[in-house]
């Protein structure tokens, strides 16, 4: 499978100027084609089924179509993941955090906490196995995946700030205060835009503020 349809799919999940929703049903409807006839577990096939996933998510709105469409994409990944890689940890944590986000918008807070806490584990996991700067492999660390692993700060803070309301909203106040404490670090340390990341630490306070 060529990457050019992979491109056209991420652009238009991403384009500000949302496309039609007769537009959308034809991507759709030409993705999940795509994922039938094309089969197998490799990154196209991974990134065909998280962009029908993100389509659903974020322009139809569609929670439970997102989460089977997630799932497949995670399913793929774990197979196609195997070994310790800045763009393998990047999408397993943002899958995680989009299942949780997902389950959080249907009001079902129990299966979100679950995501989140995958979430979380998987970009643990990740810091636990990478090289660090004083590792001799740290001299293979590609321009690109220090990008991604900046990324992948930015998404985990994000993932812990939203797990945050999961833990407040159980009266799990301490808890919820040491995962914002985490949630600034990330995003200070990460590829975040300087707008979003006033924004976080606006609401981090306003809410350290709330909860004294």
């Amino acid at each position: 499978m060529s990457g050019s349809w992979n491109s056209r799919l991420n652009s238009t999940t991403s384009s500000s100027n949302a496309a039609s929703k007769v537009q959308l049903a034809c991507i759709l409807r030409i993705s999940q084609k795509c994922l039938i006839w094309y089969g197998g577990t490799d990154a196209d096939v991974f990134e065909v089924a998280f962009g029908i996933a993100r389509i659903y998510d974020d322009q139809l709105e569609d929670g439970e179509t997102a989460i089977k469409y997630y799932e497949e994409a995670l399913e793929i990944l774990e197979a196609i993941s195997t070994e310790v890689t800045a763009w393998g940890a990047y999408m397993r944590v943002t899958t995680f955090g989009a299942l949780a986000v997902c389950y959080e918008k249907l009001s079902r807070p129990e299966e979100a906490a679950k995501y989140f806490e995958d979430a979380i584990g998987a970009y643990e996991e990740h810091c636990d196995q990478a090289p660090t700067l004083d590792d001799g492999e740290a001299d293979d660390v590609s321009d690109s995946d220090v990008s991604l692993l900046a990324d992948l700060n930015a998404t985990a803070a994000m993932i812990h700030y939203h797990y945050a309301g999961n833990l407040l909203a159980q009266d799990r106040w301490d808890e919820a205060k040491t995962v914002t404490e985490i949630a600034l670090v990330l995003a200070e340390n990460s590829s975040m835009p300087a707008g979003d990341l006033e924004e976080l630490q606006q609401c981090i306070h306003d809410l350290w503020l709330e909860m004294d």
